[in-house]
């Protein structure tokens, strides 16, 4: 793998998150002093919740999905969308093989 380049790519995920209404506001709480997290519409009536995490990578966008699933009196916390955005320069290389594209750990077996 060359040095040149940095293999970082920003991962962002839409989470739908659900909490029993009366925890909402301390989830909300909880949720946003999370790393990379931020909640973008919230509904009192059903105690759901969008939540938009930033991530570097797949491996530590997922880990930020499980620490939000752990999360006490969470109902539901899953994955809705994923978008990412690579350098050009990274993705010609990996298409041209000049370096490996990155695949989590867990992923590779």
């Amino acid at each position: 793998m060359s040095d040149r380049y940095d293999l970082r790519i920003m991962n962002l995920s839409a989470i739908l998150v659900v909490v029993p209404q009366q925890y909402l506001s301390a989830t909300v709480e909880r949720l946003e002093a999370l790393p990379g997290i931020s909640v973008h519409h919230t509904d009192e009536a059903t105690g759901r919740m969008i939540v938009i995490q930033e991530a570097e990578t797949i491996e530590s966008e997922m880990d930020g999905l499980r620490r939000i699933q752990e999360l006490p009196r969470i109902i539901l916390a899953e994955l809705v969308q994923h978008h990412f955005e690579d350098d050009p320069q990274i993705t010609e290389a990996a298409f041209n093989q000049e370096i490996p594209p990155p695949v989590p750990k867990r992923l590779e077996d």
